[in-house]
């Protein structure tokens, strides 16, 4: 699903499938044409976010898998002190991937929020009633918090 404005045109080009295009005329003043171009534009931010998140989670799993592997060699050849070192590593490196697994939910939960919010309203510039856009897009009113 997506929409964009050709250069120099009055009209959005919105797709919900390759096979389903519309070309909707803008009107500023369409709280749903707007609702459902915030929802794009946020549910395309959340994939970007999504992807650079993975990208970050494969370097930091390099890491922690560095680290542990080199805990036996730096204890045997330092013995205090690479022990120490490298137990630091390992809970620093897990940390951070950690960090990584959480962010990535919560970017993951806004794609699926902003694509709710994003079939809602396309399904009301459409004409439908309020309560039957919510049962078809599986919305919830927490879903459209602070979309308008």
């Amino acid at each position: 699903m997506g929409a964009c404005q050709a250069p120099g045109s009055d009209f959005y080009y919105i797709w919900t499938n390759p096979n389903e295009v519309y070309r909707i005329p803008i009107n500023p003043r369409d709280p749903n044409q707007l609702g459902f171009v915030q929802a794009i534009i946020a549910r395309e931010d959340a994939i970007a976010q999504m992807r650079s998140g993975a990208g970050d989670a494969v370097w930091e799993a390099v890491l922690l898998g560095a680290t542990v592997a080199g805990f036996p060699y730096l204890c045997a050849s330092l013995p205090l002190a690479g022990c120490v070192i490298d137990g630091i590593a390992i809970i620093a490196s897990g940390g951070l991937l950690l960090n990584s697994g959480a962010d990535f939910t919560e970017d993951f939960d806004a794609y699926g929020r902003h694509s709710r919010q994003s079939e809602f309203y396309l399904c009301k510039m459409r004409g439908l009633s309020d309560s039957r856009c919510r049962e078809l897009a599986g919305i919830t009113s927490v879903d459209l918090e602070g979309t308008r």
